[in-house]
């Protein structure tokens, strides 16, 4: 196919490349010829459009858009020669997309290349097929391609070329390949002697097994042929020449089989067993030799050698992870472990380090070391993963000092895994000891990790304050809140701890000559809390403690100052010292004048407190922190986020189980501990105790009844330390109050609430969405989690100061509120959001708007949680530096709904000011179950009537969701000037989206369907909505022909304002029914939130 124009213009353009304008206006040139020459495109001979058609495919490449021409790639696809139909096909993938109203034109060519035509218009159509294509397209083709895919008589090429199609198509379109049809003949043919069919046969088998795992019914023979393909490579040695690689027979098709038998149960039969245990064995052993063989040989990067070794190393990755999945045998899975402990020696690639490390942490899931590590026991040392690599430990370590980051973090990773309750002291020293000298941005990841393993295999409460106050003095500004809230929480929680906790904080402050205000907020609150058990030790009297404070005053963010006035405050209250009270009087006077309005205001108050309050006051203000009812930390969760971000794939899950698992287990042995007092005196208990915490902190301050001043500081500590106990105890039963324990103007910085994380904590809109309390289960550390359910803080910004009602007011009204509707504001920002749903599909634009002054740096939008059945995907933000003063950004999400669900969807938004420090919101999404329901045209109430017969309700017994005599609030009842049946028709049309029909003048009927797709196809289940007005301007009781008649409803004191309402809702599905039911209920009452 020799064209000299097409040879010509390629090269006039290669002596102009270094001009851009000469290239354009040669371009430009050719593109008006060509265009004037398919003006009349009759007259073209064959080779004249395959020319001009590569010549438009050439400028294409180049960059250049090429608006015309298409009709003639048509043209060209239905041509008889084979060049033109070559031509013709290339150019209609490059042009055509899916969308163009051109490919429609394409289907019978298509069809008929496939049906009747010979191998190379086989393939050109399958090779088309494959790139472009709609769902119609697709549905049509789809039989042409199981056709080749299913007929042994083809050629191999073809048939590859037909299941590379088929698993294009199955991907993007699910549904338009009959699984059951092709895939018998796909395992057949992983065991053709034509390697690249067997090749194409095992990835459409792995792709089909991916997508869907019921597709195993129909691939049940892959199995079997997998493993004969292994045998015959490995053992037989059945590969031709052409297919070995540096040494390696089969390499690639070596990994996919491996893949594909990780998606099945081991086998049954004795002989497979017996033949792929041997297959792996040899591979295992070969793998090691070569790599022995590339240490020793000192060949170069592109030697045949070091080749063949990356080759079976690869080979080698799958079969850990099948040998994980099957849990084989011990001897291979030492084996495994010797070999990678080889790649750990390779001082020559770091590649070959970093997949040692990678994985030596997938070894970590073995069943065989988890199994030996809960057998564990008696005097035998137990085989643990950690016992396994002990000796890898050293080497392990050593890479922390890497100069690569990812051989760094893999590092970290392996420590991380190999981490039990054994060498758990050990590790965590480890990485104390790398902390220091660990970059800025790797420093983050580590302390996470160590804060997370600390908590997890704690034995000693006092060893895991030590480690917690090490990383918060050590990490600095790297320390996010939920780390340094967690010491706050378990200290406040752990009577016998509150001593050593305040004594070590408080010496950690005192050697601190840098900034660290993460160090400033604990020791704020501690020594605010329990610093007078400390009081009479020498160097940490009251004065020195307010001294140590105060130094880091000046230099810390505003919010840190809210923190440090309430200890100030505290002080004054416990301790009866002049001095210290007149130094505390001047420190908070002069910062009456603050600039800040916060702090000024704050500081007024506790001015006027300390001044005009009595003790009795002082000290009903001021009561000492309750226990707080400790979550499950959020930190595992950042960790996983940081470790591979949304990524889902079988080892995270595995990592978030095992890390369940391992919470579990720990509240096992905390259950033991747990003590509490009778809920009967706990208020009486609570205020006693709480009276004698401040009179024996006022008797340590004066120094009373105490000669020998050693002896007097310990015994006043051990009175301290019962009658703290005594007061934990108190309220061990009692909710959980405020984080910060002060004023209610605490700022939400100074204040974080419940043990949740201001950037973690899940919005929910509702008391009914709150999850129960955590079970009282786990190690040592179960002590500390005391205490019933409590509700979990609002989303409101880490710098803002908006209120809880206000939140939750707008997230109620979120709801119901018109697209561009604001669902979240405060002073630093406010989020509004525009959505629109068609049947299960939902998509929203959240829209940020800066209200600060200053711009908002780093800004970030991720989804925090979502229900199991409420598919949630974002579009991450596009956004180039701060975010300037009055600037938007919109954020993009698309829903489906699978079925019913109870909670929205909540996102996590978070930024920083320059100058008030880190900016962090949640907010829900208005995706709830009612949104997905569509109003149903049905003006006949007899045909209403006999749906509701045929419908079966969704509670127990097929019972409907029913209220009688509901009061219907008067300012509902306003807005429809007093008629109480117009403010239900309104509610029920207007907020819930039902169409309504009046049945008679009390009567209201409404009907809706609720969309769901958990599979290709919508559903839709009935919802049906009753409602018998009383007592209303706009009519009286039921009619008494009325079905449905529910009676008059009682008299209420919602009557009195203006009329009562029975609801009656029926659907099958029972979550739908009772949110239906719930929301239309509150609605009706004027509620502002659920």
């Amino acid at each position: 196919m020799d064209m000299r124009g097409l040879k010509n213009f390629i090269k006039e353009i290669r002596q102009v490349a270094d001009n851009r304008d000469a290239e354009l206006r040669r371009v430009e040139l050719e593109l008006s010829k060509i265009r004037a020459k398919f003006k009349n495109s009759n007259n073209l001979s064959a080779y004249d459009r395959k020319k001009y058609v590569c010549k438009l495919l050439f400028i294409f490449m180049l960059g250049y858009q090429v608006e015309f021409g298409h009709m003639e790639c048509v043209q060209l696809l239905s041509g008889e020669s084979a060049s033109e139909k070559l031509i013709g096909y290339l150019a209609v993938s490059v042009f055509l997309h899916e969308g163009h109203e051109l490919l429609t034109l394409t289907t019978h060519t298509v069809s008929v290349d496939l049906a009747k035509g010979d191998s190379l218009r086989k393939c050109l159509a399958l090779t088309a097929l494959a790139n472009v294509g709609t769902r119609d397209f697709a549905d049509a083709m789809g039989p042409y391609v199981e056709t080749v895919v299913t007929n042994d008589a083809m050629p191999c090429i073809v048939r590859k070329k037909a299941m590379l199609a088929a698993l294009r198509i199955h991907r993007r379109f699910r549904g338009s390949i009959d699984v059951a049809n092709v895939g018998p003949k796909v395992a057949d043919a992983i065991l053709s002697n034509d390697i690249s069919l067997a090749m194409a046969a095992t990835t459409l088998a792995l792709g089909l097994l991916e997508s869907d795992p019921a597709n195993m019914e129909f691939l049940r023979n892959a199995q079997s042929a997998a493993i004969k393909a292994l045998a015959s490579i490995i053992l037989d040695r059945a590969s031709p020449a052409e297919f070995i690689h540096c040494g390696v027979p089969c390499p690639w098709l070596q990994g996919k089989l491996v893949r594909l038998l990780q998606l099945f149960p081991p086998p049954e039969s004795v002989q497979e067993q017996e033949t792929i245990s041997s297959v792996l064995a040899r591979i295992v052993r070969a793998t090691s030799r070569t790599i022995q063989e590339a240490q020793t040989s000192g060949a170069s990067r592109h030697d045949p050698l070091l080749i063949r070794c990356n080759c079976m190393v690869s080979v080698l990755s799958e079969i850990i992870s099948l040998v994980i999945q099957w849990n084989v045998s011990t001897r291979l899975l030492n084996d495994c472990r010797d070999a990678l402990g080889l790649l750990l020696h390779d001082r020559k690639d770091a590649n070959r380090r970093y997949v040692g490390l990678t994985l030596l942490t997938r070894m970590s899931f073995s069943a065989a070391f988890l199994d030996a590590g809960d057998a564990a026991g008696g005097d035998g040392q137990p085989a643990t993963f950690a016992t396994q690599i002990a000796k890898y430990q050293p080497i392990i370590v050593a890479v922390l000092h890497d100069a690569d980051d990812s051989l760094r973090k893999r590092a970290l990773d392996l420590l991380y895994s190999m981490c039990d309750a054994g060498n758990a002291a050990q590790v965590v020293g480890e990485l104390l000891e790398y902390l220091p000298h660990a970059d800025t941005r790797f420093r983050e990841y580590l302390v996470l990790m160590i804060a997370i393993l600390a908590e997890k295999f704690c034995g000693d409460i006092t060893w895991y304050v030590d480690v917690l106050v090490a990383v918060i003095e050590q990490g600095g500004d790297v320390i996010t809140d939920d780390i340094w809230q967690r010491l706050v929480h378990i200290s406040v929680n752990a009577p016998d701890v509150q001593m050593h906790a305040v004594d070590t904080v408080y010496k950690a402050l005192v050697r601190t000559h840098v900034v660290n205000e993460p160090l400033v907020r604990v020791a704020a609150l501690l020594l605010g809390e329990f610093g007078y058990q400390i009081a009479l030790v020498s160097g940490s009297e009251p004065m020195d403690q307010l001294n140590a404070l105060y130094s880091k005053f000046p230099v810390v963010s505003d919010s840190a100052k809210a923190m440090l006035l309430t200890t100030f405050v505290k002080f004054y209250n416990l301790y009866d010292n002049p001095t210290v009270r007149e130094r505390i009087k001047k420190i908070i006077g002069g910062v009456k004048s603050s600039l800040d309005a916060e702090l000024q205001q704050r500081a007024t108050e506790y001015y006027a407190l300390i001044t005009t309050a009595s003790d009795e006051v002082l000290q009903a203000a001021l009561e000492p922190l309750p226990p707080f009812e400790l979550q499950a930390s959020t930190m595992t969760e950042r960790l996983r986020l940081k470790q591979g971000g949304e990524a889902k794939d079988l080892w995270s899950e595995k990592g978030r189980a095992r890390d369940a698992a391992h919470l579990r287990q720990s509240a096992i042995l905390r259950q033991a501990a747990a003590k509490g007092v009778d809920g009967d005196h706990k208020d009486e208990a609570k205020a006693a105790a709480s009276r004698e915490t401040a009179a024996a902190a006022k008797k340590l301050s004066s120094g009373q009844a105490h000669h020998d001043p050693h002896a007097a500081a310990l015994a006043a500590v051990r009175d301290g330390v019962a009658l703290a106990s005594k007061l934990a105890a108190a309220r061990s039963t009692s909710s959980t109050g405020e984080a910060s324990g002060q004023s209610p103007q605490a700022s939400p910085a100074a204040a974080p609430a419940g043990g949740a994380l201001e950037e973690d904590a899940p919005h929910r809109e509702t008391s009914d969405f709150l999850a129960p309390a955590p079970s009282k289960k786990g190690n040592a550390l179960d002590e500390l989690f005391g205490g019933g359910p409590t509700a979990p803080p609002p989303a409101v910004s880490a710098t803002g100061d908006a209120t809880r009602d206000r939140q939750e007011e707008l997230a109620f009204a979120s709801r119901f509120a018109p697209a561009g509707a604001t669902i979240f504001e405060d002073r630093f920002v406010s989020v509004a959001c525009k959505w629109e749903v068609r049947a299960a599909d939902a998509r929203a634009t959240v829209t940020v708007t800066n209200r600060h002054s200053a711009p908002l740096a780093h800004f970030a939008a991720r989804i925090q949680s979502t229900p199991g059945t409420l598919i949630v995907q974002m579009q991450p933000p596009k956004i180039d530096g701060p975010l300037a003063p009055g600037a938007t950004v919109d954020v993009l999400f698309a829903s489906r709904c699978t079925a019913s669900f109870d909670r929205a969807p909540t996102v996590g938004l978070s930024g920083e000011f320059a100058s008030d420090g880190r900016m962090s919101v949640t907010v829900a999404l208005p995706f709830y179950t009612t949104t997905f329901i569509e109003p149903y045209k049905l003006d006949d109430i007899g045909k209403f009537d006999a749906l509701w017969g045929n419908t079966r309700g969704g509670s127990a017994g097929g019972a409907t969701s029913k209220t009688t005599g509901l009061p219907i609030a008067a300012d509902v009842l306003r807005e429809r000037h007093g008629d109480a049946a117009a403010a239900v028709e309104r509610a029920l049309f207007h907020n819930l989206r039902f169409y309504t029909v009046k049945a008679s003048k009390s009567r209201i009927c409404a009907i809706g369907a609720h969309a769901t797709m958990p599979d290709a196809q919508t559903q839709y289940t009935p919802v049906l909505i009753s409602c018998d007005v009383g007592g209303s301007t706009g009519g009286g009781a039921g009619s008494g022909d009325d079905p449905f008649d529910f009676g008059s409803p009682a008299s209420t004191g919602g009557a009195a304002a203006g009329g009562t309402v029975t609801i009656d809702v029926k659907c099958p599905d029972g979550g739908i029914q009772s949110e239906c039911h719930r929301l239309l209920e509150a609605v009706l009452r004027g509620r502002t939130r659920l």
